[in-house]
C-alpha cells in the first residue's frame, strides 16, 4: 500500500514545472504532435485548482479555462498577451504544471 508521501512524491514525478514562455510554446506542440489532439492540459498549482487547456494557434494560444469554475472561458492571445494572462503569472511564479508524456 503506497504512504500517503509515496503517493505526493508519484504526483510530483507526474507532472512538469513549466517556468518560460518558450516551454509553454514546445510542451504545448510536442503533446499536439505526439498525441494528434489540439491542446494541452496545464494546472496552476500542485492541487490543480485551476485547469486548462492551452493550444497552439498561429503566433500564440488559445486558452480554454476547464476546471469547474470555469464558465466556458475561451482566450486567444499573443505571446505577450500570454504573459499577462492568469497562465504568464503562474509561470512566471513556478505555478504550472502539466503531465508528463509517459515514461
Amino acid at each position: 500500500m503506497k504512504t500517503a508521501s509515496n503517493y505526493v512524491n508519484t504526483i510530483r514525478s507526474r507532472m512538469l514545472r513549466v517556468t518560460a514562455m518558450a516551454d509553454l510554446s514546445y510542451l504545448v506542440k510536442e503533446w499536439e504532435v505526439v498525441s494528434g489532439h489540439s491542446g494541452r492540459d496545464f494546472f496552476v498549482g500542485r492541487r490543480r485548482d485551476m485547469a486548462f487547456v492551452i493550444h497552439a494557434e498561429g503566433n500564440g494560444f488559445e486558452i480554454r479555462r476547464v476546471d469547474s469554475s470555469a464558465a466556458n472561458e475561451v482566450h486567444y492571445v499573443t505571446d505577450q498577451q500570454a504573459a499577462e494572462h492568469i497562465i504568464g503569472s503562474a509561470l512566471h511564479d513556478g505555478k504550472l504544471f502539466t503531465p508528463r508524456l509517459a515514461d
